[in-house]
């Protein structure tokens, strides 16, 4: 099949167009998703480090090691304060406490010292990682801090969890957006396409037609300019 010239402009317009709007659309996706991830994650560190204050005056040096009970009863507070969950972890990777799981479950929780955060805590200090809770099975941002001790005392690492349900939902909202925004800039791209491929290649067809009718005969032949 033979595409005539209006059609090929039309053709090459809207792939142009559609690159352009694609490539654009992607960037703009990837730019806000960081600054929610960004904004998120300042706001999990700063909650972390909260939640980190709360617990000092139990480890404090003049303490003594509290009970389990005591652990469970802090964690559980202080994550409903900060309307996130909340787990203690010793240098080894054993949970002392975890306000997502009912105290007789404490000391079946798997050992945490392979989760990426308190790996990067128990080096730098701090640590962060997002991935599905083992818990709720929702995709979390953790952030984990070291908990200020004096300097003989065993290290001691604050996690606190986030769920991203409300990063997600923004996300899938902005896409849906972004979406229809692109289509509508598609649909308007498509017109004014075919309305400028159809003013470019005019002139184009009357000479070709006039081409014609003169090879076929004829001596004049208007052509409009």
């Amino acid at each position: 099949m033979t595409w005539s010239i209006r059609w090929k402009v039309t053709l090459g317009t809207l792939v142009a167009v559609a690159c352009g709007l694609l490539v654009a659309g992607v960037m703009t996706i990837q730019s806000l998703e960081q600054r929610y991830l960004t904004q998120f994650g300042d706001e999990l560190e700063a909650k972390t480090k909260l939640v980190a204050y709360g617990f000092q005056p139990l480890f404090h040096p003049s303490s003594s090691h509290p009970p389990p009970s005591a652990l469970q009863e802090t964690v559980r507070d202080l994550g409903n304060r900060a309307s996130a969950s909340v787990t203690l972890v010793t240098a080894d990777g054993t949970v002392l406490a975890d306000s997502a799981v009912r105290d007789a479950d404490v000391p079946a929780i798997e050992n945490h010292k392979s989760r990426p955060e308190i790996q990067q805590a128990l080096s730098t200090g701090h640590g962060e990682d997002i991935r599905p809770s083992h818990t709720t099975g929702q995709r979390t941002m953790y952030y984990a801090v070291l908990l200020r001790q004096s300097q003989d005392a065993a290290p001691i690492v604050v996690r606190v969890g986030l769920p991203m349900a409300i990063v997600d939902r923004e996300t899938s909202e902005l896409k849906q957006h972004l979406f229809l925004a692109l289509g509508v800039a598609f649909l308007v791209a498509l017109t004014l396409s075919i309305w400028l491929a159809h003013n470019i290649t005019r002139p184009l067809s009357e000479i070709a037609s006039a081409a014609r009718q003169l090879s076929s005969g004829h001596q004049t032949i208007p052509i409009r300019t």
